[in-house]
C-alpha cells in the first residue's frame, strides 16, 4: 500500500471505530480484539450495549404498529437505543470527522484498511456509507475505483454490522429520528432514505462477513407476535395507501437523488488518482 495515501488528503486519518459489544460477551471481544491487532493503526474501542428502557428518543408502540406493521421487541430497542447513544456519544466528543460502527459478530478482511474508505468518503462528500449489507436489493450503479465498487441503494439494503458515517451524516440521522420518534428497527430507520435525506452509499466487495452465531434481534421477534395481533385487531392491518404513499415516496426521493448520483461520479472522476491506489492496494 503507498505510504502517502494520508499525506495527499489528512482526512483520511480522522476517524475512530466503536465496536457494539456486550461486556459480557468476552469470546466475542477476544476475537474483536485480535481482528483488530492485525489490521493498520487505528483509534478503536468497544461500545457497551444500552438496555432498552435506556432508549433516549420517544417509542410508541401504536405508532410503530402504524409505520413498520410491527411493534419493536427489547433486542430492537435495545439495538436503536445503543446505536443512537454511539453516535450522539462521539457527535458530542468533537474529535474526529467520521465514526467507523461495527458490530461484535463479524470477519474481517485482514488485508482490509479502513483509511482509504475514510478518505473516499472525505474526497467524495459520502456521508453514509455501508460497508456490509443483509441483502441484496435495488441499487443504483455510481462507479468503480478498480476493483472497488460503489453503489446507491434505491431500497433499504438493512444490517448495522459496519457502516461509516461523517459527523454531517450522524446529524442529520439522529436528528430525524428525535423528531419522529423510533418507528422501526434502527437498520431501517436508517436506510430509509426518502424520510431522512441521507443517500445510503454501499461498498462493493463487502470487507467483512457477518457471523452466522444467531441473533438476539430475530429470536427475540418471536416474543412479540400476541402484541402485534392485538394491534391488529384494534388498529387494522396497514392500508394499500399507507403501503402506495410510501413508495411514491421512495420512488419520488430515490429520482431525487439521481442528482447526488452524477455529483459523486463527477467527484470520483475528479479524485481517481488520489483514489485508486489506496482503495486497491493489497
Amino acid at each position: 500500500m503507498p505510504t502517502n495515501y494520508a499525506d495527499i488528503h489528512p482526512a483520511s486519518q480522522a476517524f475512530e471505530v466503536s465496536v457494539l459489544s456486550f461486556p459480557s460477551a468476552l469470546e466475542r471481544r477476544d476475537r474483536i480484539t485480535r481482528m483488530f491487532a492485525e489490521l493498520p493503526d487505528c483509534d478503536w474501542k468497544f461500545f457497551d450495549v444500552v438496555p432498552a428502557d435506556e432508549l433516549s428518543v420517544r417509542y410508541d408502540e401504536e405508532a410503530a404498529f402504524r409505520s413498520y406493521g410491527s411493534i419493536l421487541s427489547a433486542a430492537e430497542r435495545s439495538c436503536a437505543a445503543s446505536h443512537i447513544a454511539m453516535l450522539e456519544t462521539w457527535l458530542a466528543d468533537g474529535r474526529t470527522q467520521y465514526l467507523v460502527v461495527m458490530e461484535d459478530d463479524l470477519l474481517i478482511d485482514p488485508n482490509f484498511s479502513i483509511g482509504p474508505m475514510i478518505n473516499f468518503m472525505d474526497l467524495c462528500q459520502v456521508h453514509y456509507l455501508k460497508l456490509y449489507a443483509r441483502f441484496f436489493v435495488p441499487a443504483h450503479f455510481i462507479a468503480n475505483i478498480g476493483r472497488q465498487l460503489f453503489y446507491r441503494a434505491s431500497w433499504p439494503a438493512l444490517g448495522t454490522q459496519c457502516y461509516i458515517v461523517s459527523r454531517e451524516g450522524a446529524l442529520q440521522l439522529t436528528g430525524h429520528i428525535r423528531e419522529t420518534g423510533l418507528l422501526a428497527s434502527i437498520d431501517m430507520t436508517f436506510d430509509r432514505f426518502w424520510e431522512t435525506g441521507v443517500p445510503v452509499t454501499l461498498a462493493y466487495p463487502f470487507p467483512l462477513l457477518e457471523m452466522a452465531n444467531g441473533s438476539s434481534i430475530h429470536t427475540s421477534r418471536a416474543t412479540i407476535h400476541q402484541r402485534n395481533r392485538e394491534l391488529r385487531e384494534k388498529i387494522g392491518e396497514r392500508t394499500q395507501w399507507q403501503r402506495l404513499r410510501e413508495k411514491l415516496a421512495r420512488h419520488r426521493a430515490d429520482r431525487a437523488m439521481r442528482q447526488f448520483d452524477a455529483a459523486l461520479r463527477q467527484r470520483i472522476a475528479v479524485h481517481q488518482n488520489a483514489l485508486y491506489d489506496p482503495l486497491n492496494a493489497i
